[in-house]
């Protein structure tokens, strides 16, 4: 009887983990491409200014969400992630709007590949 207790517990502590894992997941990819939306729409409106000081912001929180994404996501789907990030500022500074903007759109389709290859379905699972 013990061990089909120990079971039961083991399996909600693992259920635990997965439930916020997707949560956190999910959170973190739609603030990215929040960010990333409202980005492009400010350098298509022809405000730069205010475009170079989200991107820089988010550079710098970039580090939190990299952390807590890294601990439910391979790498591999991060790593662009952040080689956009590290770049985007200096994109805007040069006055590279349409490459800034084309950024942007790439972190929205990453995220939206994340969601879609994280979600928990019978397809993923297999």
């Amino acid at each position: 009887m013990k061990r089909i207790a120990a079971a039961a517990v083991l399996a909600a502590v693992v259920l635990g983990i997965c439930v916020f894992g997707r949560v956190m997941t999910e959170r973190q990819t739609e603030r990215i491409a929040g960010v990333m939306a409202e980005i492009d729409t400010l350098l298509a409106d022809g405000e730069k200014e205010r475009a170079l000081e989200i991107s820089e912001d988010f550079l710098a929180e970039w580090e939190s969400i990299h952390g807590q994404l890294c601990l439910f996501l391979q790498h591999a789907h991060l790593d662009p992630l952040e080689s956009v990030f590290a770049i985007l500022p200096y994109y805007i500074e040069q006055d590279e709007i349409s490459l800034a903007r084309s950024e942007c759109r790439l972190v929205q389709t990453v995220t939206e590949h994340i969601l879609k290859t994280e979600r928990v379905t019978l397809e993923n699972i297999l």
